[in-house]
């Protein structure tokens, strides 16, 4: 992995942890998304790449990856355009519409998160 851009690299970080590698998490990590907001908020120069990871991971296959990126989408949401999530949402609407978490997240359809 370390020939690739930091970009690519980071989208792949984000989308072990989301998974499950833990490579974020702390003592009081309840949930996959905690995490994953803790290395968001430290990211210094990076946030914008991890910001591009979570829109991008918006529509991964994978509904813990999507559970995760939704979550996040509060945090991130000053650093991506609105319409990058609408797009995402509306062009793989059997993604998100009334498809229920993976984990408990603040809202109880990945639609009603995006919609946010």
């Amino acid at each position: 992995m370390s020939g690739e851009p930091r970009a690519v690299q980071v989208v792949a970080e984000v989308r072990d942890h989301l998974c499950g590698s833990g490579r974020w998490d702390g003592p009081d990590t309840q949930h996959p998304h905690d995490g994953l907001l803790a290395a968001i908020r430290g990211a210094g120069a990076e946030r914008p790449l991890f910001a591009a990871a979570v829109a991008l991971l918006m529509a991964d296959p994978d509904l813990r990856v999507r559970t995760g990126a939704a979550a996040c989408l509060r945090e991130i949401g000053g650093d991506i355009p609105l319409r990058r999530v609408a797009e995402v949402v509306s062009g793989s609407p059997e993604l998100f519409r009334g498809v229920r978490p993976a984990w408990r997240i603040e809202f109880s359809d990945l639609e009603q998160v995006a919609a946010r």
